[in-house]
């Protein structure tokens, strides 16, 4: 990925290009049932990994392409839903989209807060939400008080103790404390 980050700099349509490669060299890896290397069956190749570090790396440079690689390379079958008795367990699918959003509010706030609102009308509550909203706020005061009024109206109408989500993020609002970024 390193090699793709440098390639951004300098021929961004070439970089783009390797991008898309890449991300079908992850779907191919995630169809196949075996994802052992045969010359050292204790090493372990982890699409999942390879998929969301091409992500993040592309969402360094560039938010929707990233978005793109996301949705090209999404699992044909949806990862298993969270087990309501262990709320604490993550769905890697949920927190690549989390960390996604995450990035994308350094890059382009705007975007960021966009997709964090359609995360909100349908009912989820991102994590990195708080992040968005930082994020926006240094580019645009007007639409982060907007997406704060949106979060803070539904958290109210919300059941915190249905809504793992909700409370995670209401959780999060009320730690005190410089945030790390």
């Amino acid at each position: 990925m390193c090699l793709l980050n440098l390639l951004w700099d300098h021929n961004q349509a070439r970089a783009r290009s390797l991008f898309s490669l890449a991300a079908e060299g992850v779907v191919e890896m995630m169809r196949g049932p075996d994802n052992t290397d045969r010359s050292n069956p204790n090493q372990v190749r982890r699409p999942g990994a390879l998929r969301q570090e091409l992500i993040l790396t592309a969402a360094r440079h560039n938010a929707p392409l990233a978005y793109q690689l996301l949705a090209a390379t999404r699992p044909a079958v949806t990862p298993p839903a969270v087990d309501p008795r262990n709320p604490r367990q993550i769905n890697s699918e949920e927190n690549l989209e989390q960390n996604l959003l995450a990035q994308v509010a350094t890059l382009d706030p705007q975007l960021a807060a966009q997709n964090a609102e359609q995360m909100l009308e349908k009912g989820e509550f991102p994590r990195s939400l708080t992040e968005v909203i930082t994020q926006l706020q240094r580019k645009d005061e007007e639409a982060a008080t907007k997406l704060t009024d949106k979060m803070l109206k539904l958290l109210q109408s919300t059941n915190m103790l249905t809504n793992t989500e909700a409370g995670m993020l209401s959780l999060g609002l009320l730690t005190p404390g410089p945030r790390l970024h």
